[in-house]
């Protein structure tokens, strides 16, 4: 794909979102109280201490990568095969991240596929090698990193949902995240729970007008996913919410508006930043600021395309692939959650507030966008919002145990999958 051809693939793909935004922000608007700058409207008047959180949200993660540690020994010890902690949990892309914690990034094609990793964001290795030596190793530190991550990301959901609706909503929201169908990546060396801790404390910053804090976590999250550059739309939402642009779009041309916007546009421009720190990873190590592009499209055959074509391409796949076990445990799943996705979409977004329904909408249609997409559910992980949309939803008794059995049943199905070392990605 030459460059005009990505430009206009990018330009397709967000005027649709930009189109889907501008019906969510049409759709939510009487819901919206004015908020004056500096003032968020919503905060619970007595919000849970924040040690008593820590402590449940800590309990929820740790507690639930124990269960699955236990899960994957008693499926090692049924199925008689000598695997170990360590061959459990490091499948698939984990042995690329660790590879570029020890060894870094290389152009050098002599060391194997090293030359490849480049597609692999560099913050999450980066924590991961610092850790290294306290936790005596790689796989050590990756895990720790996930996990303590993981801690963050529940306190953070937590405390959205408790805003949104509540207490029980905000650990409704931690239920969700726990029993997602590809949560068995929370705890493997994986960069999810470290992007889920960064982008939700991106969001929090944001309903709190703490601009400079959102920027530095926008920033982070970009380094270590490329959806992170996303965090951009939440936070020109949230910014136009709090200064009444949403209501009267004529305060946009007002010297009011524009003082007010000076110190939000700055920290926001931190996140693309992050982008362009690893261009510049690129360019540093191979000489070209694009390479990840090049290996992702002559390797992967990867490249951007309309999120539609993603969902059909996914079907043929589905009849096409002979082997019975990867239609059950990738093609199939990954079929089923684009096509729950993109139909309950429109009910989801209507329990959020707009900033986190616009990046929910322009989440989905980006992480639709490959062209050969491999790990669906997992990216959709990320996004923080359909959490918040599920607790919202699950409000009554009956919806809350019915979503609770088939995310759960889905869960521990792709666990197995994963720990058996077949095709989940």
């Amino acid at each position: 794909m030459n460059a005009s051809e990505l430009i206009w693939q990018i330009f397709a793909i967000f005027a649709v979102a930009a189109g889907l935004i501008a019906w969510v922000l049409r759709l939510r608007l009487p819901d919206i109280q004015t908020e004056s700058a500096g003032v968020p409207v919503g905060l619970p008047p007595n919000p849970a201490p924040w040690h008593q959180v820590l402590w449940k949200a800590a309990l929820w993660a740790l507690g639930s990568r124990l269960v699955l540690v236990a899960f994957g020994a008693v499926l090692a010890l049924c199925s008689g095969r000598d695997m170990s902690f360590h061959e459990l949990w490091n499948r698939w892309d984990a042995p690329h991240y660790l590879d570029i914690v020890n060894h870094g990034y290389s152009s050098d094609q002599s060391l194997g596929d090293l030359w490849l990793f480049i597609v692999f964001y560099p913050l999450y290795p980066a924590v991961t090698a610092l850790l290294k030596p306290l936790f005596g190793g790689a796989f050590a530190a990756g895990l720790a990193v996930s996990w303590i991550s993981l801690i963050g990301a529940c306190y953070g959901l937590y405390r959205l949902g408790e805003q949104d609706g509540g207490p029980e909503q905000g650990w409704r929201a931690v239920q969700f995240l726990i029993l997602m169908p590809a949560a068995v990546f929370l705890g493997a060396p994986y960069t999810e729970s470290l992007f889920l801790a960064l982008s939700i404390l991106c969001l929090w910053s944001l309903r709190r007008g703490r601009w400079w804090l959102a920027g530095v976590a926008g920033f982070l999250s970009a380094l270590t996913r490329n959806l992170g550059v996303l965090l951009l739309v939440p936070f020109a939402v949230e910014f136009l919410q709090r200064q009444g642009v949403l209501r009267e779009p004529k305060r946009f041309l007002t010297r009011d508006f524009w003082r007010a916007a000076r110190p939000p546009i700055l920290w926001a421009l931190l996140i693309p930043l992050g982008l362009v720190v690893y261009l510049f990873l690129n360019w540093k190590v191979y000489g070209d600021a694009f390479m990840f592009l090049k290996v992702q499209d002559e390797h992967w055959s990867q490249h951007m395309q309309a999120f539609w074509r993603s969902v059909g391409s996914n079907w043929w796949s589905v009849l096409a692939d002979r082997s019975i076990q990867n239609r059950a445990f990738f093609w199939i799943p990954q079929f089923v959650g684009m096509v729950a996705m993109l139909t309950a979409l429109p009910v989801l977004v209507r329990r959020l507030r707009p900033s986190d329904g616009a990046y929910l909408i322009v989440y989905l249609i980006v992480a639709l966008s490959p062209s050969w997409l491999l790990s669906f559910n997992r990216y959709m992980m990320g996004a923080a919002p359909l959490m918040l949309a599920l607790a919202a939803f699950g409000r009554k008794p009956w919806l809350d145990v019915l979503l609770s059995c088939v995310l759960g049943a889905l869960m521990l199905f792709l666990a197995f999958g994963y720990l058996m070392g077949f095709f989940v990605v």
